[in-house]
């Protein structure tokens, strides 16, 4: 007696399927890394942005302290400001995927600084004095509403990697 024969075909050979299968876990790898660096490189900038836009509030003091006390350091502190006020940093603000608040802000303390910076060239200086503090507040409120936008979005970020 002769035995039954079937016909086995063989779809994919094992090797396929486990190569596949390691092709398949690479990419979802490759992408979860590029989203943890995009992530990881934008809270840098995040916070550099912050401690830029926060140390404009005390280099806008120290050139009003240094008009009160005659300082020699009085135009280096007014460059140093200037080159914070306009520095990469904030100046990535400046697109559509932040707030039109935060860049509104952003563009009135430029416009701000516009109508002050003439001033501190003058002989009269009081009137930056007397300005500082709305100066300074304008300053707050734009760094509030970057910190609260940006605390917004790392709030978003361990939901997606999770």
């Amino acid at each position: 007696m002769t035995a039954p024969t079937h016909n086995i075909t063989v779809r994919h050979s094992v090797i396929t399927i486990v190569a596949r299968s390691l092709i398949g876990i690479l990419s979802l790898a490759v992408i979860i890394t590029g989203f943890a660096l995009f992530t990881l490189a934008s809270s840098l900038n995040d916070a550099a942005a912050i401690n830029t836009a926060g140390s404009l509030r005390m280099q806008s003091y120290r050139i009003a302290y240094d008009i009160v006390l005659d300082s020699p350091r009085y135009q280096n502190h007014i460059v140093s400001f200037e080159q914070s006020l306009t520095s990469p940093e904030l100046q990535i603000l400046d697109n559509f995927a932040v707030p039109r608040e935060i860049r509104e802000r952003y563009h009135s303390l430029l416009e701000r600084w516009v109508v002050l910076r003439p001033e501190l060239e003058s002989e009269d200086r009081g009137f930056y004095v007397e300005q500082v503090a709305l100066f300074v507040n304008d300053i707050d409120r734009f760094v509030y509403a970057l910190q609260e936008f940006l605390k917004t979005n790392c709030r978003c970020w361990p939901w997606w990697e999770a």
